[in-house]
């Protein structure tokens, strides 16, 4: 009888890390595009920047990313696309806030929500909900302050429970 249990129990447990680890990795990214507003046109990038590419931030507006995302779940599943910025200590005197897209606007993140282990870096992060579908079309952007934003960007994609999907990073000068 003892065996059975054990049995049982171990044949539950199992189920639990399977779904677990399916429900964590139910999003894949098919696509992703970088482009700054010059080369963003219909909800598609003209040209796609390269990781470590170097961007001229005096002739720019915003950063656009443009992803087709495969979720084959029957419910929505939520990414979170995170702009990490790593400012230029010398050309960089300003004062930067970590922000989070919520009801359609962007806020100061609440001191209740950890923004990120990064110390000396600011953290601006937008949630979608991505429908079922083998190619789902999503765009966001950030907007780019010329004064401000002098140094290294990171752009990452995470699932809900903090898997990352995707990253690149740029230099904004």
């Amino acid at each position: 009888m003892t065996n059975y249990i054990s049995f049982i129990l171990s044949l539950i447990f199992f189920k639990i890390i399977v779904l677990y680890n399916f429900s964590a990795n139910s999003l894949e990214i098919n696509d992703i595009k970088l482009c700054t507003n010059l080369d963003y046109r219909n909800y598609d990038c003209q040209k796609d920047i390269k990781n470590d590419e170097n961007i001229n931030i005096r002739e720019i507006k915003r950063i656009h990313v443009v992803t087709k995302i495969k979720n084959m779940q029957n419910i929505d599943q939520e990414l979170q696309i995170e702009f990490l910025f790593f400012p230029d200590k010398i050309f960089n005197t300003y004062q930067i806030k970590n922000t989070i897209y919520k009801n359609k606007k962007m806020i100061e993140t609440p001191k209740s929500i950890k923004v990120t282990n990064c110390k000396n870096c600011f953290s601006s992060k937008i949630n979608l909900l991505i429908k079922n579908s083998l190619n789902y079309k999503t765009h966001a952007f950030k907007t780019i302050d010329k004064n401000v934003h002098i140094g290294a960007m990171k752009i990452s994609f995470f699932t809900k429970n903090q898997i990352e999907l995707y990253s690149k990073t740029i230099y904004l000068k």
